[in-house]
C-alpha cells in the first residue's frame, strides 16, 4: 500500500538543490517574461526528441528559477518548462562528447491569458504545487521515483537540501519535524536519513513542505515536512 504523504513542517523553506555529478548536463533559469521575476519551483520535463510523449526526466527549478540536470547519455533532447498561469515553453538542445553540457540561458514564460474555444483536461499532475503555506512535490509524477529512495527525492524538492553527509535541512535549518501520514514517527525522529534512505520513493505519493503549520501540527517552534 502506498504511503499517502510525507510532510515537512517548516517555518523556513529549504535551501538549494544538491547537484549530482554526471557526464552530461543541461542548465538554465526559468523566469516570467513580464518583469523577469523568477519562477520558484517551476517544473521542467526532458524528452528524447524521438519520443516527446514519455519524459526521460522530470524535475523542478530552485527558488530562484535556476536548474541544472544531469543526463546519462548524449543525444538530442527537448525541454519543456511550465509554471502555473504561464505558457509552457519548449527548448531543444543536443549533448555530445564534444559538448557534454548545454546552458539554455534564461527561459521566459509569458502569461497564459488567451481565451480558449475548447478546454481539454488531461490526467497529468504538476510536479510541484504551492499555495503559499504548503509546497507539494508530487513524487508519483517523477519517473526517477521507481529507482530512487525517498532521501533521493528530498534532494529534488524546492526548499530542501541534503548535504554530502546526507544531513537534511529546511532552508538551511535543521530544526524541523517529519510527519508520516500526518503523524510523528519515532523512527523518523531518531534517525531520519537512514530510514528515508531505505524507504523506496515508489512507496511515496507526495512530499509536502509546510511553512505555516498552524494549529493542526504541534510545531513547537521548529520546521518540518511530511510524506
Amino acid at each position: 500500500m502506498k504511503t499517502h504523504l510525507i510532510s515537512l513542517l517548516a517555518t523556513f523553506a529549504f535551501g538549494g538543490l544538491t547537484a549530482i555529478a554526471a557526464v552530461y548536463s543541461v542548465s538554465g533559469r526559468i523566469v516570467e517574461a513580464s518583469g523577469g521575476e523568477p519562477c520558484p519551483g517551476a517544473t521542467y520535463r526532458i524528452y528524447n526528441v524521438s519520443d516527446t510523449v514519455k519524459p526521460v526526466a522530470v524535475d523542478a527549478a530552485d527558488m530562484e528559477g535556476r536548474f541544472r540536470h544531469s543526463l546519462s547519455r548524449s543525444g538530442k533532447y527537448l525541454l519543456k518548462a511550465e509554471y502555473v498561469g504561464l505558457k509552457t515553453v519548449s527548448r531543444f538542445f543536443t549533448l555530445s562528447a564534444k559538448a557534454s553540457s548545454s546552458d539554455l540561458g534564461t527561459i521566459a514564460l509569458a502569461s497564459d491569458s488567451e481565451t480558449l474555444g475548447e478546454v481539454v483536461v488531461t490526467g497529468q499532475r504538476r510536479l510541484v504545487d504551492s499555495d503559499g503555506a504548503t509546497l507539494t512535490y508530487n513524487v508519483e509524477e517523477d519517473p526517477s521515483a521507481t529507482t530512487s529512495s525517498t532521501l533521493d527525492m528530498l534532494r529534488k524538492v524546492p526548499m530542501v537540501s541534503v548535504d554530502a553527509q546526507e544531513n537534511i535541512k529546511v532552508k538551511g535549518q535543521s530544526n524541523f519535524k517529519i510527519y508520516l501520514n500526518g503523524k510523528e514517527d519515532p523512527m523518523l525522529s531518531g534517525d531520519p536519513k537512514t530510514i528515508l534512505k531505505s524507504m523506496p520513493a515508489a512507496s511515496i505519493k507526495k512530499i509536502e513542505v509546510i511553512t505555516e503549520p498552524g494549529a493542526k501540527y504541534d510545531a513547537e517552534g521548529t520546521g518540518g515536512y511530511s510524506t
